[in-house]
């Protein structure tokens, strides 16, 4: 015999998912007006301070209200992305080291896309530029693409992780 399903326990899940929908709406805030583009360091910074105060047990929705329960799972995604994202060159990233970035790159004549996919990928060789710059090899001339992974390079640093066997990981 199949199994049916109460119409009451049906309405009452989805008025819950209605009630976290509207809590978390609630919480939103937007501090600043900006492009939908995030670095993924930005991302990073965002994830760690959301950690951070829910580990200090400062409420950010409604107080006492049964969210915590209904999102274990986005806080499982959340740690597993900053675990990602801490063993990237996004996690040496600041700030500083951003604007520093982005400032040295108007001279190139780069789209904001291009500009966050090199930030977060950080390519070492204009084989790896190649897939991340449309239209490369007309747009820059081979002086200009070396100088631009040289760039890279120097403005965005980073270790590779050591593995067990003492080879670089190739995460960068």
């Amino acid at each position: 015999m199949a199994t049916t399903i109460d119409a009451r326990a049906i309405i009452v899940l989805a008025h819950s998912a209605l009630e976290v929908s509207v809590r978390i709406r609630q919480a939103m805030e937007v501090l600043e007006l900006r492009a939908a583009h995030l670095s993924n360091s930005e991302v990073l910074t965002f994830l760690t301070e959301l950690q951070t105060v829910r580990e200090q047990n400062i409420p950010i929705v409604n107080p006492g209200a049964p969210l915590e329960s209904n999102l274990k799972d986005l806080y499982e995604i959340e740690k597993e992305v900053v675990t990602f994202l801490s063993g990237t060159p996004c996690a040496e990233q600041d700030e500083a080291v951003i604007k520093t970035f982005m400032e040295a790159l108007r001279k190139y004549d780069l789209t904001k896309g291009e500009k966050l996919m090199l930030l977060n990928l950080r390519p070492k060789s204009i084989a790896e530029l190649n897939p991340m710059v449309e239209d490369l090899d007309n747009r820059l001339r081979e002086e200009e693409q070396e100088a631009l992974v040289a760039l890279i390079c120097e403005l965005l640093p980073y270790t590779e992780p050591v593995t067990e066997e003492g080879d670089a990981m190739d995460t960068a």
